[in-house]
């Protein structure tokens, strides 16, 4: 039986606040917390893994290259959905078109680093300089319009779920009742 004075209240609350460690979370879940982390990191990593495919992909390549757009909606959504995860849907209205931002920063400055080393390409040819701002507005009205398309349907996803939860079990996340 417990002392007078004392709760039944879980071990994590502990006595004093002196006991208190700090929580150290995962190295991933801090990088997806940061528009600007798993934005920057997303584009580099899409724009130079298309450089590559685009470059050593084999000669007969129109499916090729299909799969690998496919591929790299794919890989965009579960970075974008990464990311919006760790906040409420309502949040998600200003966190998608900042994540797309970001994303197009960091595809930016891998597509200047790509142009100066000629492994960059605007449509079948090698891009230079010039083509370099076409490449960048481009990329950023078609990832801003796929991230938040994207956003909107996993919004509404979540919202139809979340519903369907609140009607089955009467109220989810309410603390127990006193």
């Amino acid at each position: 039986m417990p002392r007078r004075g004392r709760t039944n209240l879980p071990r994590f609350f502990p006595e004093r606040t002196i006991v208190w460690a700090e929580h150290e979370i995962a190295w991933l879940r801090r990088w997806t917390l940061v528009p600007a982390a798993i934005g920057l990191g997303t584009g580099v990593v899409l724009r130079v893994t298309n450089s590559v495919v685009i470059t050593y992909g084999p000669s007969n390549r129109w499916t090729f290259v299909v799969v690998w757009y496919v591929l790299e909606a794919i890989l965009l959504c579960g970075a974008a959905t990464l990311h919006l995860g760790n906040y409420p849907a309502r949040t998600w209205l200003w966190r998608a078109p900042l994540f797309a931002a970001w994303e197009t920063v960091g595809g930016a400055v891998a597509s200047a680093v790509l142009i100066a080393a000629h492994r960059e390409f605007w449509g079948a040819a090698h891009a230079d300089f010039d083509d370099w701002p076409g490449i960048v507005v481009w990329t950023l009205i078609l990832h801003t319009v796929a991230i938040c398309l994207y956003s909107a349907a996993l919004a509404g996803v979540v919202e139809s779920v979340r519903a369907i939860l609140v009607r089955r079990e009467g109220t989810v996340g309410a603390g127990p009742e006193e």
